[in-house]
Order: C-alpha cells, then sequence, then structure tokens
C-alpha cells in the first residue's frame, strides 16, 4: 500500500516526492544522531527519550505520534549503524550551519537531560559537533 503511495506521488508530482524524501532522510539522520549521543554511556533513561522527543516535535515541527514515529525509526537506524559518517555528511551537505547547530544542541539537550554529564556521552556528542565542519 505505501509503494504506491509513494509510485502516485512520485508519478504525479515528482519533485514534491523526492523533497519530502530528502526532508525525512534528513530528520532520520539527525533523530539518529541523537540516538546515538543517547546510547553513548550504556544507559537512556526516561528523561532522555522525554528531552529528544520534545526536540523532534520543536526542531521539525512534528506532532507527538510523528515524532515517536521517528525517533523509533532513529533507534532502528542506530542499532543497524557502523559509523557515524554516513548521518554527519548528510546532515553537512544539506543543512545550513544554523540548523547544523540546532542539531548539536538537540543532542546535548538529550545527553544532558538526565541530569548526569557522562564522559562517553560527552565525547560523542564532541564527535558529533566536530563533525559538522
Amino acid at each position: 500500500m505505501l509503494s504506491k503511495v509513494k509510485n502516485f506521488l512520485s508519478q504525479h508530482f515528482p519533485a514534491e516526492a523526492e523533497s519530502k524524501d530528502a526532508e525525512h532522510e534528513l530528520r532520520l539522520a539527525a533523530a539518529t544522531l541523537c540516538v546515538e549521543v543517547m546510547r553513548a554511556d550504556y544507559e537512556v533513561v526516561p528523561q532522555e527519550l522525554e528531552s529528544t522527543l520534545l526536540s523532534l516535535r520543536t526542531l521539525f515541527d512534528l506532532t507527538a505520534d510523528e515524532a515517536k514515529e521517528l525517533l523509533d525509526l532513529a533507534q532502528s537506524s542506530a542499532d543497524q549503524a557502523s559509523s557515524l559518517h554516513p548521518f554527519t555528511s548528510l546532515i553537512n551537505a544539506e543543512y545550513s550551519l544554523t540548523q547544523k547547530t540546532a542539531v548539536v544542541e538537540m543532542l546535548w539537550r538529550g545527553a544532558l537531560s538526565d541530569k548526569c554529564n557522562d564522559k562517553n556521552e560527552g565525547q560523542r556528542g564532541r564527535t558529533v559537533a566536530e563533525l559538522r565542519y
């Protein structure tokens, strides 16, 4: 069913469909980086998830359900990822410096929301921040 909808959109609105796919990929890349930073200390607590969901909703103007779905996809994406490079390179190629900064702020907001400044989360956050240039 979903493939039929995608085919219809791409046939009748090719630029719009491609734009939506690209936007989704960028959002997924940013959310996956958030997941990677949260997981760096090997413990994801509810405060981190709640903060990340709120940040996703705010940054990308999503509903609660859309943000939850995006975070679920990002967790799956992070499970399969062997490197941060595909995510950071996509963001570097498509986002402005202001947008990149907003993503890095979102990463830190999620990582620090548990009131624990873990060295692994900090290192992962700094690594991602350095890759944005």
